[in-house]
């Protein structure tokens, strides 16, 4: 056995006997003793992580104290600087070989001990199990070493650089706060050193998140929003010419003005066709993955059932038109067992998600076209009652049928209960918006376009309810007919009027963007179209 890791495993192994080791650091040793300890980087520490050496020794492996839990938002963590991990398998790529983090003693710190004498590149590692995701503030305790300049830490979680925290002071005290996002479960996060001389004696994680947000405070918050559509809600080997999601989209969105982001999300391709309808894996970890991009770079965010044609065109129609005839009886065993199938996705996507910050919203059932009122009415309040068996107080989306226009919604039946978002969708008059087939902007136009936002907030105000329209917007040219453009100007006046509308009467837009005919936002090379300033944030 290597001498160095031979010294490590009898370190390790004795910290149930001395108090020279873990969050009680220090105790044992005369102050300003050196503690040298591996970091969570260190080449030889990572090769002593299996249970047996090469020479068939036990080689001790364990952290310096246990897994950080973080039970609920609530909680205020306390960490201890010297109580990183020192397990091989914790360890990153690209690891320092032969790295020491130093650990001091000094009564004067926090349980008497802190880390010094760093070297830049040097980084600890702390595993967090986390039980309630979302951004939570990391206050350091720390100050520079006598005769050091001014550097940084980086903070990273699970190997990705996620902010930075200033050093400036030679004096203990609380370093400029930084954020970070924790999605919920295992994580580990790393402060990485940038220079010389930084000392770090503790640091607290606070949750960043309001749980006591109501939809209606989040209607009056969400502030202007984009869609990402033709993305995961594109069929299963289908490619609608959209660029695949990527980080940077949400930190684009952000730093240009949106306040949220509609995910459209069709699952029916990737969930089983029969009991117990499990979702692929893989794909809802895609899911999650987007729905975690854009959390983190503090967007609100829906996601929702969107495409589903496999549910909506089973129901009964009459001349092309949906029905609420009773359905035959084959057709009523489909019916019923594809609301089982649905409901069976709610109910698994509900609970994996239910660990997210009040931020993320639940939209039951995008555009239900080919069903009535009353199997919409029949629909939602059943889903509903779903989602609320393990998230009881998240915001959730309703419409009314079709393709969702407010005239739908307000023959919409309300679902009981509290903190719900009434929605519909607004590209009126089609022709113009989405044919390109006409000009808008005469006073005629706007009147019309005013009085559908007055009639929805008279309804709204008729139930208590705060309403969203979650998809607006206008082409750039007729998808059918690719001929047909659209006016520059119009589209600006269009875009602006629906933003002055939705800030008069209190209903926020989700702008639709599906990166071809209704794309703002050029995923390919992060640019925006000429139009975005119309959007007036």
């Amino acid at each position: 056995m290597n001498q160095r890791i031979l010294q490590l495993a009898l370190l390790l192994g004795s910290c149930a006997l001395l108090s020279a080791c873990g969050s009680s650091g220090g105790g044992g040793i005369e102050q300003g003793q050196l503690m040298q300890s591996s970091s969570s980087h260190s080449s030889s520490a990572n090769e002593s992580s299996a249970s047996e050496s090469s020479a068939g020794e036990m080689v001790l492996c364990e952290r310096t104290s246990p897994v950080t839990q973080i039970q609920n938002r609530a909680q205020v963590t306390f960490i201890e600087a010297e109580a990183f991990d020192v397990c091989g398998n914790s360890a990153s790529p690209g690891a320092m070989a032969n790295s020491q983090i130093d650990v001091l003693s000094d009564t004067d710190t926090s349980e008497g001990a802190y880390i010094g004498q760093s070297a830049q590149g040097e980084y600890v590692e702390y595993t967090l199990v986390v039980s309630e995701g979302g951004l939570y503030a990391v206050a350091l305790t720390s100050k520079l070493s006598t005769g050091a300049t001014a550097t940084q830490l980086t903070l990273l979680v699970d190997d990705e650089a996620v902010g930075s925290v200033d050093i400036q002071n030679d004096a203990w005290g609380l370093a400029p706060q930084s954020h970070i996002y924790l999605g919920g479960g295992q994580h580990r996060l790393q402060i990485r050193f940038e220079g010389t001389g930084i000392e770090f004696d503790k640091f607290t994680l606070t949750s960043a998140e309001d749980d006591t947000l109501t939809a209606i405070d989040i209607v009056r918050r969400m502030g202007t929003g984009i869609n990402l559509g033709n993305t995961l809600d594109q069929p299963k080997g289908a490619n609608w010419g959209a660029q695949p999601e990527q980080q940077h989209f949400f930190d684009d969105f952000k730093a240009t003005g949106f306040g949220h982001v509609r995910i459209p999300v069709s699952w029916g391709d990737w969930t089983s066709e029969s009991a117990p309808y499990t979702i692929d894996p893989d794909f809802l970890n895609r899911v999650e993955k987007t729905i975690d991009w854009a959390l983190a770079s503090g967007l609100y965010v829906i996601i929702n059932a969107h495409h589903e044609k496999w549910f909506k065109e089973e129901y009964p129609t009459k001349n092309n038109q949906p029905t609420d005839d009773t359905p035959t009886p084959e057709q009523a065993a489909i019916i019923a067992e594809n609301n089982a199938r649905l409901e069976a996705i709610w109910r698994q996507v509900a609970s994996h998600f239910k660990i997210k910050p009040k931020r993320l919203i639940f939209e039951i059932l995008n555009e239900p076209f080919g069903m009535t009122t009353a199997q919409v009415d029949d629909l939602n309040p059943r889903l509903l009652a779903i989602m609320r068996e393990t998230n009881p107080n998240r915001a959730v989306v309703f419409s009314g049928a079709g393709y969702t226009p407010y005239s739908d919604l307000i023959a919409a039946k309300v679902p009981a209960g509290s903190n719900l978002i009434a929605n519909y969708h607004n590209y009126d008059p089609w022709a113009f918006a989405g044919q390109c087939a006409q000009r808008w902007g005469s006073d005629n136009d706007k009147e019309a376009l005013r009085l559908i936002y007055q009639t929805v907030a008279d309804w709204a105000e008729g139930y208590s309810i705060p309403v969203t329209v979650n998809e607006f917007g206008v082409a750039l040219y007729d998808f059918e007919h690719p001929e047909n453009i659209c006016n520059t100007e119009d589209r600006k006046n269009y875009l602006n009027y629906h933003i002055q509308l939705q800030k008069e009467f209190g209903i926020p837009g989700t702008l639709w963007d599906d990166d071809g005919s209704f794309r703002m936002y050029d995923r390919k090379n992060r640019q925006w179209d000429e139009s975005i300033d119309a959007l007036a944030f």
